[in-house]
């Protein structure tokens, strides 16, 4: 366990640091789509995956935990198999919209078709509780594959170390 802690810790410092002189340095054209930094980062932090159906079957995520950060319009995630070695993992940027829409574009993922791939979903936050429901467009290696992609639903909680 600590170790998943440590490497969560590198990835994520990583992200963030690989972020920071671009961000710094990003005009307003690159804000998030709603343009209001209290809103884009209404679901700032770490966030445990404590719930999950997918495709209608509801799986026991305590044997395959997952974290998902987010901060300021970038997200980073780690998951890890049944066995506790890192199944896969990725960061990149998302928006929010006002009709609680996210969108997330990978610059970066262990799979790495993945990489540059974009997702819409649904999120519903409320107090410490992240739902989504997705996908609503999928786009990978520059093409539409929303029809046929797994269907998901989330629940996430903040994470408390």
């Amino acid at each position: 366990m600590r170790s998943f802690y440590f490497v969560l810790s590198g990835l994520t410092l990583i992200c963030f640091l690989a972020f920071t002189n671009s961000a710094t340095t990003a005009s307003k054209d690159n804000a998030p789509a709603t343009g209001s930094l209290s809103e884009a980062t209404a679901i700032d932090g770490a966030w445990q995956l404590v719930w999950g159906k997918y495709n209608d079957t509801i799986r026991d995520v305590s044997k395959t935990p997952m974290l998902k950060m987010f901060h300021n319009g970038v997200f980073s995630l780690i998951a890890r198999d049944s066995a506790g070695k890192i199944n896969f993992a990725g960061f990149g940027d998302y928006e929010l919209s006002g009709d609680n829409s996210y969108k997330e574009t990978f610059r970066y993922h262990t799979h790495a078709p993945y990489i540059g791939a974009m997702n819409w979903q649904d999120y519903k936050l409320n107090g410490d509780t992240l739902y989504f429901k997705g996908f609503s467009k999928v786009i990978v290696g520059g093409k539409d594959v929303t029809k046929g992609w797994l269907r998901i639903e989330e629940k996430r909680v903040k994470a408390k170390f």
